[in-house]
């Protein structure tokens, strides 16, 4: 039986996503669906990089999944269609 493994997403290419993440999501009290969110970040990345915008979609979530978690973004709740907002001024390099 074959085993089955995971294609781990690149972390280089989860830099230029979450730069362009955290550029395009307005700060609290302003919000954007998520929709909006992939569309701005497939604006700002390189197009070689990343040709498909499903490629934009999937590491976009990755990524957001991520701030999430890191207390930088966050989703607004009992709202569908997602919608996201940054909740905190980012400092580079941190």
């Amino acid at each position: 039986m074959a085993r089955v493994t995971r294609k781990k997403h690149n972390v280089a290419s989860k830099k230029p996503i979450e730069a362009a993440i955290l550029k395009t999501l307005p700060e609290a009290p302003a919000d954007m669906a998520f929709d909006e969110l992939v569309d701005g970040v497939a604006r700002q990345v390189n197009p070689l990089e990343f040709p498909l915008r499903r490629n934009v979609s999937r590491y976009t979530k990755v990524v957001q999944l991520d701030l999430e978690r890191r207390g930088l973004i966050e989703r607004i709740p009992g709202v569908t269609p997602l919608k996201l907002r940054r909740l905190k001024k980012v400092i580079k390099g941190s």
